[in-house]
């Protein structure tokens, strides 16, 4: 019995479409993309969802939810009048 030959990485599959053929590499939001420094954003947005922010987060909910300062939903407003 033959195994079965991998798949090239870069072989088309018949019934998928490359993203390349999908999305117009001319649109203005993709070249906007290419323009936008992603690792800054990463490494500033990395902070606030770090293992210990989230701890933290977790450990202050827990304290609300035991002393029955549960987060209260805001009302619905519509022109200063609740709904």
């Amino acid at each position: 019995m033959q195994s079965k030959k991998p798949k090239a990485a870069d072989e088309d599959d018949l019934f998928r479409e490359r993203l390349e053929q999908i999305v117009d590499l001319k649109h203005e939001l993709v070249q906007l993309g290419d323009k936008i420094e992603w690792n800054w954003i990463d490494r500033e947005i990395a902070q606030l969802y770090s293992e210990k922010r989230l701890k933290q987060h977790l450990r202050l909910v827990r304290r609300r939810k035991a002393s029955g300062q549960g987060r209260e939903r805001p009302s619905l407003r519509a022109n200063g009048r609740q709904l």
